[in-house]
């Protein structure tokens, strides 16, 4: 395990820990593919970098990653991504895709996540979590 995974593991477990929840060696594993790569991927990506798991851990491990709110899924990459801030509690995310490069990045604006949701509650409509998908062109393509 090398120091920066380190660092970037403390604050997530000890926010399993304030969840009562526990970060098992498969999470961990996962965690640590994610950060090593440092792009989104998707679950068999995962897995064919994880050879002592299979399908059915890799999966339970980005469920509950997800449920945690350290990684988010980016629906339409069906692709997982770790969670750039500082692992508030939060399941709303925002991405800018590069159609060009693929490049993606993920951005956070609490205030639209706000304004998301008090539009939708005019409409009757209780929001649990959103993700937000721009895609275009990053500035390094245009």
């Amino acid at each position: 395990m090398n120091k920066n995974f380190e660092k970037f593991l403390r604050p997530v477990e000890t926010l399993c820990a304030t969840q009562g929840k526990r970060l098992t060696p498969p999470r961990r594993t996962v965690l640590a593919i994610l950060h090593q790569r440092g792009i989104p991927l998707t679950a068999y990506e995962i897995l064919a970098l994880f050879p002592e798991g299979n399908a059915m851990s890799v999966y339970r491990a980005l469920d509950f990653l997800t449920e945690v709110g350290i990684v988010h899924r980016i629906e339409s990459l069906n692709a997982y991504a770790l969670c750039v801030e500082n692992h508030c509690l939060h399941r709303d995310s925002q991405y800018m895709v590069c159609a060009s490069c693929g490049r993606t990045t993920e951005i956070h604006d609490h205030e639209l996540n706000e304004s998301l949701k008090r539009i939708l509650k005019t409409q009757g409509f209780a929001l649990a979590r959103s993700t937000v998908e721009a895609h275009g062109t990053c500035g390094k393509c245009i």
